[in-house]
């Protein structure tokens, strides 16, 4: 992004601009950690009874914590710093467990986006390119599967557990996940990530939107789709993305489908970068100010009941 495009941004008067979809995108905030909430709420039940606004409470504190903890893990602890003491090694698995199934989502939607995408990037009109993209297909095939299997077989899980060197104290932490069976898995925890995962892709979308970054509907999902791919394995914290290495990912899809589909791409690349940057604004920095709100009086040693 050259100087001319940082000292022509205007983004209040780009969003006044665009109001409703705007207000749409906000709105869609209190969505996506409502049903991160509901999910969070289903993992606790088994081993403590949590409302929905305390889970609520719980996973905006997540957030607060993670913006300052590098790969997230601050998730986890200010999500458990909500339960009981003696509770709060068993949530911290059982909230790992509940982002493993997020990822899941972002993997396997992220790869099927890439079987639409790649031969955007590549001439795959030849034998061997051709070869290369069948064995991708086959790979990702039979990786989600595999992921799949293991997320719904929690008894599994346990006993891959139990083979590794990990302490004999640690390793009974995660027989909690033996308690719930795979059909309330898949519907609770399965289905939610999948339904956060559209909130927050039609939320970039919508922001991509509002800063004039107009992508068909499709596409547009397909390239948001291969950014929180690649995301989710290179953010390192929530406050060093801050909307730059989205943004920059985000970019260079955009390009690579826009130098496939049109002569002239109209897209400026400060429209993208302050769509990200809006994009975690409402996602991650406002909700991070009401969990540490939530997190105020929170005692880091309560006694278990």
């Amino acid at each position: 992004m050259n100087k001319d495009e940082f000292q022509n941004l205007s983004p209040l008067d780009t969003i006044q601009g665009s109001i409703g979809l705007f207000s749409l995108a906000v709105l869609m905030v209190f969505i996506n950690w409502g049903l991160e909430a509901l999910k969070w709420k289903f993992l606790m039940s088994r081993i403590e009874k949590v409302s929905f606004i305390k889970s609520y409470k719980a996973v905006l504190s997540g957030v607060t914590v993670s913006i300052f903890m590098p790969l997230k893990m601050g998730e986890y602890v200010g999500r458990v710093l909500h339960l009981d003491s003696g509770n709060r090694i068993k949530g911290t698995v059982l909230t790992v467990y509940g982002s493993m199934a997020q990822l899941f989502v972002t993997i396997l939607l992220g790869s099927l986006a890439l079987v639409y995408f790649l031969p955007k990037m590549y001439d795959i009109s030849t034998n061997m390119h051709l070869l290369w993209y069948y064995l991708y297909i086959v790979l990702i095939i039979i990786l989600n599967l595999f992921l799949l299997m293991a997320l719904l077989n929690p008894s599994f899980l346990v006993s891959v557990i139990n083979k590794t060197p990990l302490p004999k104290a640690w390793k009974k932490y995660f027989r909690v996940l033996s308690l719930y069976k795979p059909s309330d898995l898949f519907k609770e925890v399965l289905i939610i990530s999948l339904l956060r995962y559209v909130v927050f892709s039609l939320q970039f979308y919508f922001c991509l939107m509002v800063f004039n970054v107009h992508l068909p509907l499709f596409d547009g999902l397909v390239i948001i789709a291969i950014t929180f791919l690649f995301l989710s394995f290179l953010s390192v914290s929530a406050l060093l993305e801050l909307g730059f290495t989205r943004s920059a990912i985000c970019l260079e899809l955009v390009h690579v489908f826009y130098s496939s589909s049109y002569s002239k791409s109209t897209i400026v690349d400060a429209d993208v970068w302050q769509a990200s940057t809006v994009l975690w604004l409402i996602n991650l920095a406002v909700p991070a100010m009401l969990g540490a709100i939530f997190l105020y009086g929170v005692k880091i040693f309560k006694s278990e009941k």
